[in-house]
């Protein structure tokens, strides 16, 4: 491997580090293609039906789903390293806020 790659910061090789990063980044890339075909056709279909139950899935899924689902996606690069107790816990009350947040806006 590259002797670079090897560098140790805070507990973490920068490939792990890169690695968190690429977590991050991909699947931040595979949502936006996911809001930009599947859920354009979601809504689509959910408009041309005469039913409201649908419209109202379709909605809370482009309000509260894509915002969730990036949310677990950052939280998982960052659970990828690892990282002190400290942050652990800060990462921990920050997740404890986000999903009560979300809970809240339902």
């Amino acid at each position: 491997m590259n002797p670079a790659l090897d560098k140790m910061y805070y507990n973490n090789t920068i490939a792990d580090y890169l690695i968190a990063l690429g977590i991050i980044l991909i699947g931040s890339l595979l949502l936006q293609l996911f809001k930009r075909i599947l859920l354009k056709q979601f809504i689509r279909w959910s408009r041309s039906t005469e039913g409201t139950t649908d419209d109202v899935i379709v909605d809370s899924i482009e309000r509260f789903g894509v915002a969730a689902l990036q949310f677990g996606i950052i939280y998982w690069g960052i659970n990828y390293l690892e990282i002190s107790e400290k942050a652990q816990k800060v990462v921990h009350i920050a997740t404890s806020f986000i999903v009560t947040y979300f809970v809240l806006r339902l």
